[in-house]
């Protein structure tokens, strides 16, 4: 599963020779990762080393946010622990096919809802639209977390 990949991170800019439905063709759209491989020249056990690094960020980052919206390390901690053990731990830690890039998504959009500053959201919203076909549905949410009253409050409400 990891060769088709490989091809696309050494050409990334080219078209798939795979038929147009195979779901290995999505990777014209994830380019993230492929030009990270094709500039950094990373094979299967650095992003195996890398999914896992981004996986414990993962999970630091939801209980951070957690953290800030409840005030409540406990409640941070238990939503955290459910997050690793629901899809979003599965893709941050133990995605192995070598064309799903969703943890890396997940962490991008985790990093734009932790930041306070419209153009490093910007960035991180292109980055993990650039991670994942499905990260541009996420846009709605974040667009409202960037006004300046939501998700860095001191109360134990939930934003508006």
């Amino acid at each position: 599963a990891w060769e088709p990949f490989f091809q696309k991170a050494a050409t990334p800019f080219q078209n798939s020779p795979y038929p147009a439905d195979a779901h290995i063709n999505q990777l014209t759209f994830r380019l993230f990762m492929p030009l990270l491989v094709h500039y950094t020249h990373l094979r299967i056990t650095g992003l195996m080393i890398l999914y896992g690094l981004i996986g414990i960020a993962n999970f630091y980052l939801v209980l951070r946010i957690t953290n800030s919206i409840f005030n409540d390390r406990r409640s941070a901690l238990l939503i955290g622990l459910c997050a690793a053990f629901i899809y979003f731990g599965k893709c941050s830690f133990t995605e192995i096919r070598g064309e799903m890039f969703d943890g890396v998504a997940m962490f991008f959009l985790l990093l734009a809802l932790n930041t306070r500053s419209a153009l490093l959201t910007g960035l991180f919203i292109f980055l993990a639209a650039l991670s994942s076909t499905i990260s541009p549905l996420c846009l709605p949410p974040l667009k409202q977390r960037t006004s300046p009253s939501s998700f860095h409050t001191t109360s134990n409400q939930f934003p508006p």
